[in-house]
């Protein structure tokens, strides 16, 4: 393998946002013909469709990364943990970057999320913070990160950089069915399922409109999730399309009219950027990480499932103005940092 050497560390990536942002980083390099300066370490679990770069899989844990690092640290220029956590070892004759996207570890006692799994956040958290060194550099998506990472993390303001990466293409072909809705989103408590699903019921309770939601849950959660084991109006029709590919997630936007974004935390939200290539209207979150990406078309306050509601019933009766995306697409930016080396 030619030098100069840059490691890509993607281990604890395997799906979501992080597997998106690390298949957009692949192809891009792959197009300017420069995968060869790269070596992936891979999380076992992450799917690789036919992509030939140079990589190995292992399995997903600190005692598995240690491993590799301390047979292979010597060999490389450039270090980028691609998935929030800093080396296990000590690097001494390489740079190192940190591509950090996961807003829940920050502060994970104020979170929305389970005791357990905040719990778990902690200490993830606090294994970071004795695995920063001085001279490691950050990366972050937005301002708010960065302001985040600074507090929480105690990471030096100069040692971060605001480097958003997301694919902006704008599709152009879209059909759109009146009434329809998407939340493409796990069901982890932070994204705020049940106020959602109170907010529909609720409209469709209260006026005869045929509204439709669309969900990507797993599958066995949503069979026992209340979506799928309470009462509901006959008007309001909910499909769960259960774990899908990108490509029909996209299907799936260009055939809503709606992305509906009720989400207490997010890094970036990369759903209301897909949504808007796709030409859906969003309305979201009132919250500052959906100012920092886009300009919803109607916002409402999450922790009230009467104003979702109210923007229910909005959005279908009236004309909503196009949803903006505010946010830059820095993925050449992201390549040349991570090509300056020592």
């Amino acid at each position: 393998m030619n030098e100069p050497y840059i490691l890509i560390d993607s281990v604890y990536i395997n799906s979501g946002g992080g597997e998106k942002i690390l298949n957009y980083f692949i192809d891009y390099v792959k197009k300017k013909s420069d995968e060869n300066k790269y070596f992936f370490l891979l999380d076992d679990r992450l799917k690789l469709e036919n992509k030939k770069i140079n990589f190995l899989k292992i399995n997903a844990s600190e005692q598995s990364r240690k491993f590799f690092y301390l047979s292979n640290k010597k060999k490389f220029k450039h270090i980028v943990c691609m998935s929030n956590v800093p080396p296990p070892v000590r690097i001494e004759n390489a740079l190192i970057s940190i591509y950090f996207h996961n807003d829940l570890l920050l502060n994970p006692i104020k979170s929305h999320l389970a005791i357990i799994t905040k719990f778990k956040n902690i200490l993830k958290k606090n294994y970071i913070k004795f695995k920063n060194k001085q001279n490691y550099s950050w990366i972050v998506q937005t301002n708010l990160m960065k302001c985040k990472l600074e507090k929480h993390l105690k990471v030096d303001k100069e040692k971060i950089k605001v480097i958003p990466i997301i694919e902006t293409q704008e599709l152009q072909k879209v059909i759109k069915k009146k009434n329809t809705f998407v939340y493409v989103s796990n069901f982890s408590k932070h994204k705020n399922h049940f106020r959602l699903f109170q907010a529909f019921v609720d409209v469709c309770k209260e006026k005869p409109y045929d509204i439709e939601l669309n969900l990507t849950i797993e599958n066995e959660l949503y069979k026992k999730s209340f979506y799928n084991t309470s009462k509901k109006p006959k008007n309001l029709k909910i499909i769960n399309h259960g774990i899908i590919s990108s490509s029909q997630v996209t299907e799936l936007y260009n055939s809503s009219e709606f992305l509906i974004y009720p989400s207490l935390n997010e890094s970036l939200g990369m759903p209301l950027v897909e949504a808007i290539l796709s030409k859906c209207k969003v309305i979201a979150s009132d919250l500052n990480y959906v100012d920092q990406v886009i300009i919803p078309s109607l916002k409402f306050d999450p922790s009230s499932t009467t104003s979702i509601a109210k923007s229910i019933k909005y959005a279908i009766e009236n004309s909503l103005d196009t949803s903006k995306i505010i946010i830059e697409n820095k993925i050449d930016t992201f390549v040349k940092h991570i090509n300056c080396y020592v």
